[in-house]
This record gives structure tokens, C-alpha cells and sequence, in this order.
């Protein structure tokens, strides 16, 4: 199941972001309408892919959190045996 276009979760409540698809591995971001503000350098963002192979495919392993958005803890990690396998 393709659910779209990733959603972005900023923690600043102020700035509030768009995604463009740039690729499977790429996306844009912009400053959604009505919008000029972006997020300050070095704040943190969460961006929940729309799907994940291509994502999976690039990491060595995926972290399992729990806790939410803002106070989320590091669980578990979850080797990616297949990694580099999709080209």
C-alpha cells in the first residue's frame, strides 16, 4: 500500500513545511502557503515516508521508538539484513 506523499511533523509549531517529490530517495521542502517561515538550523524534524523500501533500502538499520513526536525513546534497532539490495 503507497500512502502518499511523506507527511512532516515540525517541532517549531511555528514553521509549518510542504514536501515535493524529488525521487524515491530525494524530496523538497518549502514553506507550506501562507507560510514564510522555515525551521531553524539544527531543529529537528520528523518525516514519516510515504513508503518505505527505498528509505529501508538505504540504512544499515531502522530504530524503533516509542513515546510519541517529543519524547520518544530509542527501543530497539532492527538490522536491515537486505541492505543496498534494491537498485
Amino acid at each position: 500500500m503507497d500512502s502518499g506523499l511523506p507527511k512532516v511533523h515540525a517541532f517549531d509549531a511555528q514553521s509549518v513545511l510542504d514536501y515535493f517529490n524529488g525521487g524515491d530517495e530525494h524530496g523538497i521542502f518549502r514553506p507550506a502557503a501562507g507560510s514564510t517561515r522555515l525551521p531553524g538550523r539544527g531543529k529537528m524534524l520528523w518525516l514519516i515516508p510515504g513508503h518505505c523500501d527505498p528509505t529501508v533500502n538505504l540504512h544499515d538499520v531502522m530504530i524503533g521508538v516509542s513515546g510519541g513526536l517529543r519524547n520518544g525513546v530509542v527501543h530497539c534497532l532492527y538490522p536491515v539484513d537486505a541492505r543496498g539490495a534494491m537498485s
